[in-house]
């Protein structure tokens, strides 16, 4: 990526998939009683029960799955069900049931079901329906292992999937949790334009003093535009929706930078749907998130933990 060298988030309100900077735990305590492993994750100060009521969860996860560099395994980001704290996050990592896989940069763990079921946001999850750059499903896949991918730079939870012939381009997954018969339907496609093709300059410098990306769609007879913009050094960001070259929305945080968007395959009558690449400019952070544009209202919205209503 063009703006930093090396990326990774987990965001505290976890908005988006769940990765995590490097915490750096203590390696030397990993073999956890088969009491901690089945009833609590403990520590010297407290314990995380394994065991809470939990809501069903209807909503619909989507995110991309990739593959492990070196590894024949593709994986699903996990997103934290409650707030992250680098208390849980050692208490995760003492929880693991056995390394699977060592090598020179990083290890890879296996983590029981029962701790990342409660949690993780996982519902769904064990079978998934894999999406093309067409927004056609070609595959259905199962899931094998939790696991716990751990490495100098970043660390984080994830499902491991085998898809049986390797895929060029990005993979989209979507979960099974709900019937999806007749909300498959397919979102415009987007063009997203490098800085000397942008469209809206002049329309967004006057507050802004750097475009970081402008994906374009057609909808019917309306040309829309998502452009994602920042300013220094104030660290302010915005996405704006454009209709027609008129602003009609904008989502103003302090770290929201998106570099590309992806329709996905759950648009319906009042709103189109992606998936987007974002980060946080100068820092170490990336994620994948939704964004969905809603065409009566002319608002953006954005889903918890990668999770859309339907």
């Amino acid at each position: 990526m063009k703006y930093f060298n090396h990326v990774i988030i987990t965001i505290t309100v976890i908005i988006f998939s769940c990765g995590q900077k490097k915490q750096n735990p203590n390696k030397g305590d990993l073999q956890a009683s088969e009491f901690d492993k089945t009833n609590s994750i403990q520590t010297e100060s407290s314990a995380v029960p394994l065991s809470k009521y939990r809501i069903k969860d209807t909503t619909i996860l989507v995110d991309y799955i990739s593959k492990f560099e070196n590894h024949k395994d593709y994986h699903l980001p996990l997103s934290l069900t409650s707030n992250y704290t680098d208390e849980l996050w050692e208490q995760l990592y003492k929880a693991s049931t056995g390394i699977v896989h060592k090598g020179d940069l990083e290890t890879i763990y296996e983590m029981p079901d029962s701790i990342i079921n409660v949690h993780f946001s996982t519902t769904g999850i064990d079978r998934l329906l894999l999406v093309n750059s067409q927004q056609d499903v070609f595959d259905t896949i199962y899931r094998n292992k939790y696991k716990f991918y751990d490495a100098s730079i970043e660390s984080y939870y994830v499902a491991s999937y085998e898809i049986k012939e390797a895929q060029d381009d990005p993979i989209i997954a979507i979960s099974t949790n709900k019937d999806l018969t007749g909300l498959l339907n397919k979102s415009p496609e987007t063009i997203t334009k490098d800085s000397t093709e942008m469209s809206y300059k002049s329309l967004i410098n006057k507050t802004y003093n750097t475009i970081f990306s402008e994906s374009t769609l057609i909808h019917n007879k309306d040309t829309i535009s998502v452009v994602s913009s920042g300013s220094y050094p104030k660290s302010t960001y915005s996405v704006f929706l454009i209709q027609n070259g008129m602003i009609r929305d904008s989502l103003i945080t302090e770290y929201l930078a998106i570099e590309d968007m992806k329709p996905i395959p759950l648009a319906t009558d009042k709103e189109l749907t992606y998936i987007y690449s974002g980060f946080q400019p100068d820092t170490d952070w990336y994620w994948n998130g939704l964004l969905a544009i809603d065409i009566k209202n002319w608002k953006l919205k954005t889903f918890t933990r990668n999770r859309i209503n339907r």
